[in-house]
């Protein structure tokens, strides 16, 4: 399948968040970004992009990913 004009935006926004912070945006930080109140509307993008492979989620809850203080 090929992946519509928004999702390639969504896409290099992630790209670009990632290289320039080295880490991944949130959900609620892409719903600002692109000015949806609804993080499930940017979550739906989000999975068709790992459906999609152009992308991986993390497994692991936030709290783990981020390590122990």
């Amino acid at each position: 399948m090929t992946l519509t004009a928004h999702q390639r935006t969504v896409l290099n926004y992630i790209t670009e968040f990632q290289s320039k912070r080295g880490y991944s945006p949130s959900l609620a930080d892409l719903a600002i970004a692109f000015g949806v109140r609804s993080k499930n509307s940017v979550a739906k993008v989000v999975n068709t992009l790992v459906s999609e492979k152009q992308i991986e989620k993390d497994a692991r809850p936030f709290r783990e990913a981020m390590g122990k203080a």
